[in-house]
């Protein structure tokens, strides 16, 4: 599994917003990309997701819903599912990040997926940007 800091701002949407706004978005895309934004697709393999979207919208980072992860040690499904669909945009050249990460049980059933990145409370909670700053931008200055 690789775990790796975001290197550019990603531009997060559902798979719906995308949807309905394909041609806008493989107009603009390019643009989009240039100012250093990246384009990430929320909640994939939820509501209007599916992978016909993988191959036509121009998304740089699909982050896979949280409901693929909570059953992942007992469903079949669900391992299934998650690893399909990374490798699958591993081939693409799709980064995955993983939401709700929650438990040790649930990361280490994800190891040897080569996931970009996972998210959830097992890793951190959402703070403030003021706390976030504190936290960590400012710990840097020390280096």
């Amino acid at each position: 599994m690789l775990l790796r800091p975001l290197t550019a701002r990603p531009l997060s949407r559902a798979a719906g917003w995308l949807l309905n706004r394909r041609v806008s978005c493989a107009l603009i895309g390019p643009f989009i990309r240039k100012s250093g934004i990246r384009i990430a697709m929320d909640d994939f393999g939820t509501g209007y997701s599916s992978l016909g979207l993988l191959k036509t919208a121009p998304i740089d980072i699909a982050k896979i819903d949280r409901t693929f992860v909570k059953g992942i040690q007992s469903s079949p499904f669900d391992h299934a599912f998650l690893r399909l669909v990374v490798e699958l945009c591993n081939v693409l050249g799709i980064e995955t990040c993983l939401e709700g990460v929650e438990t040790d049980e649930e990361l280490k059933a994800l190891y040897p997926m080569p996931l970009s990145y996972i998210q959830g409370f097992l890793l951190g909670r959402p703070v403030s940007a003021q706390e976030f700053e504190e936290r960590y931008i400012a710990s840097l200055a020390s280096f």
